[in-house]
């Protein structure tokens, strides 16, 4: 039995598994990586699981068809990924995944794992809404991963909740937003998927790059932080930084500003999570120094008002709990239809604003809120899109 901490990746075949690969690459004797799963991609999964000698994999799609000839233990269905952990000690567990559809391995396997590094804003986003992720943190030691989020838990070591007077999580404004002195010239009716889709700075899956096109990325991380640090509305803000170079300022009650500063590479906060509280060399190609050119960081202001999907998330804020889960709800669906040619850009916000104050949960299946969820999506896609 190796003496080196476990470690199981939800989502190694997607971007932010890959690149948390990469690091157990660097250091390969750190983690003895146990579990990889993947939802239906068999080929992908099987070569990394025969070059980095995985013993396990998983698959969430109980519909995949797998080889026969398969040397490895594999597991199908999120239930019976869900009784591997539940089997196995495993120290360290990597939510790579996107999107909702993992809440049911989270709430049921925290129990069981050590560390929680999560990547997804909406499993965050449902986790609190939900009330599990008060549960989790006051039992299991969670770490986000998104680079925002990272940012903020390593500035609160150094600036504690009672002295923050606000958090202010930067935004690249991707490819419109971005251009915040030429906003006006931007035909926004006229914006298709190709355009919205050629991000400045990241590279990442449709969802989030046209997520991060509308800056409704950026709402889905507001919520993502009153989730994670119970902070309120007021103590949230946005500023666009298209180097995104700093990750998230906060200022404190005498007015003094801390910022978290790195390269744009994902490999960083993912680093941060896996080997806290300690730090390690993490090679990302980059020899110089970002701050060899410092005259080149900008910032530009945001007015929540005048960029409708970020005014959407302060409502959602300020409703009752369970707006977020519309707020991501219908921005999903929206984000499809717009990608499927069905609604415009612009539509985006409207389908967000509309759907949150058509639709209230009165009440959540703590246990199953994927289903309630999944419901939800097709009343906003029938009553909202098709229409």
């Amino acid at each position: 039995m190796s003496s080196k901490p476990t470690i199981a990746i939800l989502g190694a075949t997607g971007s932010i598994g890959t690149q948390c690969l990469d690091i157990l690459r660097q250091y390969p004797d750190h983690f003895h990586l146990q579990l990889i799963t993947a939802n239906q991609k068999v080929d992908a999964l099987l070569r990394i699981a025969k070059k980095l000698h995985v013993p396990t994999i998983a698959f969430h799609d109980e519909t995949v068809s797998i080889p026969m000839d398969i040397e490895k233990e594999v597991i199908i269905g999120r239930n019976n990924i869900v009784e591997f952990f539940q089997k196995h000690s495993i120290h360290t567990v990597v939510f790579g995944s996107s999107g909702v559809e993992d809440y049911d391995i989270l709430l049921n396997i925290y129990p069981y794992v050590k560390r929680i590094c999560i990547a997804s804003k909406e499993i965050i986003v449902m986790a609190g809404s939900t009330g599990l992720l008060d549960t989790i943190q006051n039992t299991t030691q969670l770490l986000p991963v998104d680079s925002e989020h990272a940012a903020v838990y390593q500035l609160m070591e150094r600036c504690p909740r009672e002295y923050i007077h606000k958090v202010y999580l930067t935004a690249s404004g991707g490819p419109f937003y971005s251009q915040s002195s030429n906003l006006s010239a931007i035909k926004w009716d006229q914006i298709t998927p190709e355009m919205a889709l050629k991000h400045p700075t990241w590279k990442m899956g449709k969802k989030v790059t046209i997520d991060s096109a509308t800056m409704a990325n950026k709402g889905i991380e507001l919520l993502e932080a009153r989730a994670l640090f119970s902070l309120s509305p007021t103590q949230l803000g946005v500023v666009i930084h298209p180097q995104s170079i700093v990750h998230a300022m906060i200022e404190s009650i005498d007015g003094v500003v801390y910022s978290q500063n790195s390269w744009p590479d994902m490999r960083l906060p993912i680093a941060f999570a896996l080997f806290y509280p300690d730090r390690n060399v993490i090679n990302i190609g980059k020899p110089e120094p970002f701050f060899s050119n410092p005259s080149s960081l900008t910032f530009h202001a945001v007015e929540a008002d005048h960029i409708p999907t970020l005014a959407s998330a302060y409502w959602a804020l300020q409703e009752n709990t369970y707006s977020p889960i519309v707020y991501l709800a219908a921005d999903e669906v929206a984000v499809d239809a717009f990608l499927h040619s069905q609604i415009s850009f612009l539509q985006i916000a409207k389908v967000i604003q509309e759907a949150l104050h058509r639709y209230t949960y009165e009440s959540i299946d703590v246990l199953h809120p994927v289903e309630q969820y999944k419901k939800l999506q097709k009343k906003i896609r029938s009553e909202l899109i098709s229409n």
